[in-house]
């Protein structure tokens, strides 16, 4: 049964409220003092408490500290008439369930009561408890066909040391598929991962093959590149198909004759590393359109591996959520202990333009934002901006593309370095995605970073 506390020393404020809440079919009890208050919330347990700021012995914030020193985890929201910055940020640091401003709307205070009863809710109605499992940053989760598959092609290619072309949509977890490879072969030797598109045009040779001193200007000493360091480990080439077209055939070159030279030399240095190289764009049509080597995409794609999109394999998301609350446990005080079954079903409908790095992020957002122990599916659905249902038109992956990161710009206020962090691709990168898409930012008052 749910109980209802309300705190407040407006008796005629109380009433109201009770009677509004009764014609919902909720039943409430009243104090007007923070010890009253107190003492009600000990022995009668209630469900939710909606907690006055201003009372006649102490003040909202004074009965919320109280309230965490005791261990209390009942729901408590705050009410108040004034409109104070510090009130908002201080009762949320001491575990507030939530914040509403007087005069209440009465819709705000029934979901506010429908998050509260999430916290008896029966183990029926919720997916079993977080399961606890080792974090491990480079595993790939997952059990369906796709992901299967792309496991027995990793085996496969770890016995021999050709390049091999690693394809799949942005976040699908590229560079995790190229570490597999890696420590298939032998995890002691140098994993060397770039990212080819956060190189200048102008640096990539210098970063790969290395530079002499004096060879270039600022060349102030020798320059190891990053083909060398690697050793006879793995060089992981991200973004490929951003390499400039210039380097291309010197890139063609190394790979054909397995040695290269530092700028400034004439001394050829073998390639003993193995390449490895990813592109979330079809290199076959950028090949059609001139804008890739025909012969170094077939140089790079001796073997080729690609990962299914998430919206293909909606069967891995239950294992993918639990590994990420696991992942991400330690962002809360009081961790999430799991996920409705209604929040989890909505997650297996969506398409996921972003994948396996876009579910991470609603995870952690969610688990951030959650006033309970389990994440309902109103935690998940502001999450979810793109429509799940079937568009009348389908759209290709470029305006795709677009749309996530013109969500995620306007998430972060178009924050240049945290849109970077959150997508995963480099400053210079996404300033270029931006120019290319024409995104415009609705207040342009506003600083880019």
């Amino acid at each position: 049964m749910v109980k209802i506390l309300i705190i407040d020393d407006d008796k005629m404020f109380c009433r109201s409220l009770q009677l509004q809440l009764e014609t919902h079919g909720y039943n409430s009890i009243t104090k007007n003092s923070g010890e009253e208050g107190f003492e009600a919330l000990t022995e009668k347990n209630p469900t939710i408490v909606f907690l006055d700021y201003h009372l006649p012995d102490i003040t909202g914030l004074d009965f919320l500290k109280r309230a965490k020193e005791k261990g209390i985890k009942t729901p408590i929201v705050l009410v108040t008439g004034r409109e104070d910055m510090d009130i908002v940020i201080e009762a949320m640091k001491l575990n507030a369930f939530d914040y509403l401003r007087k005069p209440i709307n009465l819709e705000d205070m029934l979901i506010l009561i429908e998050k509260a009863k999430l916290k008896n809710v029966e183990k029926t109605e919720v997916v079993e408890n977080i399961k606890t499992t080792k974090v491990d940053d480079y595993k790939i989760i997952g059990k369906s066909r796709g992901i299967t598959e792309t496991l027995k092609q990793i085996g496969l290619v770890s016995v021999n040391r050709v390049p091999v072309l690693i394809v799949g949509e942005s976040g699908t977890g590229k560079e995790l598929v190229a570490r597999a490879i890696h420590r298939a072969m032998d995890s002691t030797k140098p994993f060397i991962a770039i990212n080819a598109s956060a190189i200048p045009s102008t640096l990539i040779e210098a970063e790969l093959f290395g530079a002499e001193k004096g060879s270039y200007t600022g060349a102030d000493k020798t320059r190891i590149g990053k083909l060398e360091q690697a050793e006879d480990g793995v060089v992981f080439l991200d973004e490929i198909s951003e390499i400039p077209a210039e380097f291309q055939v010197k890139l063609l070159r190394v790979l054909q004759e397995r040695e290269f030279e530092r700028i400034g030399s004439h001394k050829k240095i073998p390639l003993k590393a193995r390449i490895v190289a990813a592109s979330n764009k079809d290199l076959k049509k950028l090949v059609e359109e001139g804008k890739f080597r025909e012969d170094l995409y077939y140089r790079l794609s001796v073997a080729e591996i690609k990962i299914p999109p998430l919206r293909e394999r909606a069967e891995d998301i239950p294992e993918l959520v639990n590994y990420f609350l696991n992942k991400h446990k330690n962002l809360r005080l009081y961790p999430v202990k799991g996920i409705t079954a209604g929040a989890l079903k909505l997650l297996k409908s969506y398409d996921f333009p972003g994948n396996v790095r876009q579910l991470e992020n609603i995870i952690i957002r969610a688990i951030i934002n959650c006033k309970t122990e389990y994440i309902d599916e109103s935690d998940i659905r502001k999450e979810l901006t793109v429509s799940t249902a079937i568009p009348e038109k389908i759209m290709p992956l470029r305006e795709v593309e677009k749309n996530y990161i013109k969500f995620i710009l306007d998430y972060t206020d178009w924050n240049i370095t945290r849109t970077s962090k959150i997508l995963e691709i480099a400053p210079n990168t996404l300033r270029k995605k931006i120019n290319d898409y024409g995104l415009k930012k609705q207040q342009e008052n506003k600083n880019e970073d």
